[in-house]
């Protein structure tokens, strides 16, 4: 629902804002996982989904956060025109000292021309 509602096709400032907000609160809940098996626990599993679900969903949010343009099915209400001049490049999330940093690097628009080999 949060990603839904607020990271879809119409992004806003405010709306991504809250799902950061809202996916951070998540991330801090604790699940209880009742069954002891160790093999093939699916609580366990599913456990781990969900951490990588919110990784994922957290990643998405911030990387469309930062980018302070709209381009293809990524639509800001709060900045609706593609920038090429700011904005060609690709977002780049790490995991750092236990925090999202957020990197860029540009597009490399070169034309690479193939070429066909003879054995």
């Amino acid at each position: 629902d949060i990603m839904w509602n607020n990271v879809g096709v119409f992004r806003s400032k405010e709306s991504l804002s809250e799902a950061i907000s809202e996916l951070e609160k998540l991330e801090d809940t604790m699940m209880k996982i009742k069954v002891k098996d160790n093999y093939y626990n699916r609580e366990v599993l599913e456990a781990l989904e969900n951490k990588n679900l919110l990784i994922t969903a957290k990643c998405v949010a911030k990387a469309a956060l930062n980018r302070k343009e709209s381009r293809g099915s990524h639509y800001r209400s709060d900045y609706p025109q593609t920038d090429n001049i700011n904005w060609l490049k690709n977002i780049i999330l790490r995991k750092i000292q236990g925090e999202l940093a957020v990197e860029y690097e540009n597009v490399n628009l070169k034309t690479v021309k193939p070429g066909v080999k003879k054995a």
